[in-house]
């Protein structure tokens, strides 16, 4: 009798959920709502990290003009594209005469910061150099052309020349590598490396103007939006559910993207019957950082309180 007992017990204890232990539900953080300060002139760019939900730091966007990758074998060299500027390719010249701006054919980054597609080629056991179309200042005055050269990079950094285009002053100028940056920052005003890009692992989004290139026409033209550290960072977007049904539970049945421009400038839209700007807060982005943490955000606004534009208003919560 005391043996049918026990295994009456036994049965009653294990028998609703054979094999199983219970998993609390993944616990996602506290909603919050974020502005960021790029200005009615678009003239600040803004590093900005996701897990604290703060600005790294800002800078002018004409603070700058070329940014030197700094891997021990990188050579790529990309361009601030917030200011609309080029780049010309010159090979038939030698780098003391003068070039005919007339003649330019100018070049630009790809938006989607694959280094395929600098404006800047490849330079290596080339006489080559280019003439860099400063851009525009935030009141759209125009800045200038330079010329650079790049005499060789090696492990440590870049050896470079720069000059006006009427020779008057030439410079040389080192810049060297540094590991904890994704580039190192490069001013032909102060003619020197600058201090603009936190490290790398510091910052997640770079909220600023960018030149993008459209097609069908080609045009180059100035956008205001979102480049991601593509380094660390990948986005995927969801524009079928709401932005509160988005889970932890839904990051499996994601396609996420590195590229620079994933988040881009067209979560919003200029009416031209109202003047205003329209913000897509269907677009949900689902962003995983560096610490395989995962956050979706989505633009609520363009405007700040006194209804000055070039201030992104969001939406975000960690997973």
């Amino acid at each position: 009798m005391r043996c049918i007992l026990s295994i009456i017990i036994v049965a009653f204890i294990t028998g609703c959920n054979p094999g199983e232990i219970p998993i609390s539900p993944h616990a996602s953080g506290e909603l919050e709502t974020t502005m960021i300060e790029i200005g009615s002139e678009y003239n600040n760019q803004i590093f900005y990290n996701l897990e604290s939900n703060s600005v790294v730091s800002q800078n002018e966007k004409t603070d700058w003009d070329l940014g030197f990758l700094t891997g021990v074998d990188d050579w790529h060299i990309v361009i601030n594209s917030s200011k609309a500027g080029g780049i010309w390719s010159v090979e038939n010249l030698d780098f003391e005469d003068t070039p005919e701006i007339e003649d330019a054919v100018w070049e630009f980054d790809s938006p989607n910061g694959n280094l395929d597609s600098t404006a800047i080629d490849d330079y290596r056991n080339s006489d080559k150099f280019y003439v860099v179309d400063l851009g525009y200042s935030s009141t759209e005055e125009q800045l200038g052309y330079m010329k650079l050269k790049i005499d060789s990079v090696n492990e440590s950094g870049y050896f470079i020349r720069t000059a006006d285009l009427t020779h008057e002053q030439e410079s040389l100028v080192f810049i060297e590598k540094d590991a904890d940056l994704h580039r190192v920052c490069f001013s032909f005003s102060e003619n020197f490396a600058v201090d603009i890009e936190p490290l790398s692992s510091d910052w997640d989004l770079l909220f600023t103007q960018y030149t993008n290139l459209f097609y069908d026409p080609f045009s180059a033209y100035l956008v205001t939006g979102v480049l991601i550290n593509s380094q660390y960072i990948t986005v995927a977007i969801d524009s079928e559910k709401e932005f509160n049904e988005i889970t932890y539970e839904d990051i499996e049945s994601y396609s996420f993207s590195s590229n620079q421009d994933v988040i881009g400038y067209d979560w919003k839209d200029f009416d031209f019957d109202s003047g205003f700007y329209l913000i897509y807060a269907e677009k949900n982005y689902i962003i995983k950082n560096g610490l395989d943490q995962y956050f979706k955000i989505h633009f609520i606004d363009f405007y700040d309180d006194l209804g000055e534009k070039g201030h992104p208003t969001f939406e975000i919560q960690q997973l």
